[in-house]
């Protein structure tokens, strides 16, 4: 068997954390064998691979979308609807040590008409459980640039987004198309970044397209979704974070294999990364928050995970610093 990285051979694993304690497993050959022994990887001096499960830092999911997108999917729904248990969804943070969560509107039947109703619903999302979702996103139009630019106008004021998301591939045209930079413009003016998808499998949202935009608007700070959804797509983040200073990057879609993310924080830095599941309302797209659980066990140390997992979205969006809960005094 090679001796590459992620695999067991001979070597004791523990599983750390989560609602199932510690489990040990030890091979019969008792060989260190191919555990990843990157500095400050817990374990990694007494010769076990060490699985996490709790993060030592707070953790913000910054890719949570308030929406069902059951009609990708074969129903007829058009994802405008936003009816989702609150007490679901904050019972999966909670299964998961995630602390809060950034609430986006539907990417699906965005248009100049209902998407003052979507930001609302993000909105008034947002403010059901402020103490978990921490900040709203809000998403306009493309396409008719007047209406968009009074709905921005609207949700920064009067809504308190703090961004805006677009999924291009939904909405019917490129990243790059001119009339997004009126829209880049006013995100400018109202100094929120601007969330956009780039997504593997769409011709509308490769990464280039965003560079374009990225180069117009130096000033801008802008999130790219999605990034690391494919091998060969993962390997490109390195080189448009070099040369787009102004760019972060989710973990939304990550792929298990070749994504990269620790290759990419020795490029770049850990200050471009922040993690991202995109999570919908429904159907339910995963079971486990995959790259939550990547970045715990590649061995980064808690300086490090404490920005990607939670400092840096603070602050691009302006959160605040974190304030770690004191426990009551039961004495």
């Amino acid at each position: 068997m090679p001796d590459g990285d992620g695999l067991l051979q001979g070597a004791q694993a523990r599983v750390v954390g989560g609602a199932g304690g510690l489990a040990d497993v030890t091979d019969q050959g008792g060989q260190e064998g191919a555990r990843r022994a990157r500095p400050g990887a817990r374990g990694a001096d007494r010769g076990v691979l060490v699985i996490t499960t709790e993060a030592p830092c707070e953790v913000i999911d910054v890719h949570h979308h308030v929406a069902e997108i059951e009609g990708l999917v074969g129903a007829r729904n058009t994802g405008t609807r936003a009816a989702d248990p609150v007490d679901a969804r904050i019972a999966y943070l909670d299964a998961h040590g995630i602390a809060g969560a950034i609430i986006s509107p539907s990417s699906v039947g965005v248009h100049s008409t209902t998407a003052p109703r979507l930001n609302d619903q993000a909105a008034a999302y947002r403010d059901l459980a402020p103490d978990r979702f921490l900040a709203a996103l809000g998403t306009v139009d493309p396409l008719d640039v007047d209406a968009a630019l009074t709905e921005i106008d609207r949700a920064v004021t009067e809504l308190d987004v703090r961004g805006f998301t677009w999924h291009h591939h939904f909405q019917g045209t490129v990243i790059n198309d001119p009339r997004m930079e009126p829209l880049f413009a006013r995100l400018q003016e109202h100094r929120v970044p601007a969330f956009v998808h780039i997504l593997a499998e769409s011709f509308l949202e490769e990464p280039w397209r965003l560079q374009v935009l990225a180069d117009k608007f130096p000033e801008l700070d802008i999130v790219a979704l999605d990034g690391f959804s494919s091998g060969p797509q993962a390997g490109q983040m390195p080189e448009l974070a070099r040369r787009c200073p102004n760019i972060t990057f989710d973990t939304g879609v990550c792929i298990s294999v070749a994504h990269g993310l620790d290759r990419f924080i020795d490029a770049v830095g850990p200050e471009r990364l922040v993690f991202g599941s995109d999570f919908y309302s429904a159907p339910r797209m995963f079971a486990l928050p995959f790259p939550l659980y990547e970045l715990l066990n590649l061995g980064l140390d808690t300086d490090t995970l404490t920005k990607v997992l939670g400092g840096n979205i603070r602050t691009l969006l302006r959160l605040g610093s974190y304030e770690p809960a004191v426990p009551a005094d039961v004495g």
